[in-house]
Order: structure tokens, then C-alpha cells, then sequence
């Protein structure tokens, strides 16, 4: 993982664009083994939802305070 998000954050900052993100990745992630059917849904749900919020995520580079 720690490859893929370094090579990834290089080719990113190849590019230059006037309105870059520079922070591409969050500092930490966590796997999760799915184990059952209502298990994968709950995930499924989770995935396909989550864009939604993205405006309203602390994490997301664009609500990040200036001070």
C-alpha cells in the first residue's frame, strides 16, 4: 500500500494545475476481513454512499482551515 500511494502522490505532483490538491491520501486506513453476507452489503452500502458526503468530510483538502 505504502508503494501504491507513493507512486501515485509523484505522478499527482508531476502534473501542474493552478488548483492542485496536494493531499491525495489520509493518514491512516484500516483492512477489514468481510465475513458474511451482511457484512459485504453493509461495506457495499458504505462504498457507494460515501461520495455523497465528501463535500462535508474533514478530510477532504478543500475544508481544510488556512489558519
Amino acid at each position: 500500500m505504502a508503494y501504491l500511494k507513493y507512486q501515485s502522490t509523484k505522478e499527482m505532483n508531476r502534473i501542474e494545475t493552478e488548483n492542485a490538491i496536494t493531499k491525495f491520501w489520509q493518514r491512516n486506513y484500516y483492512e477489514h476481513i468481510i465475513r458474511d453476507e451482511k457484512d459485504l452489503q453493509n461495506k457495499t452500502d458504505y462504498i457507494e454512499s460515501n461520495p455523497m458526503l465528501w463535500n462535508e468530510d474533514e478530510d477532504n483538502p478543500r475544508n481544510y482551515s488556512s489558519s
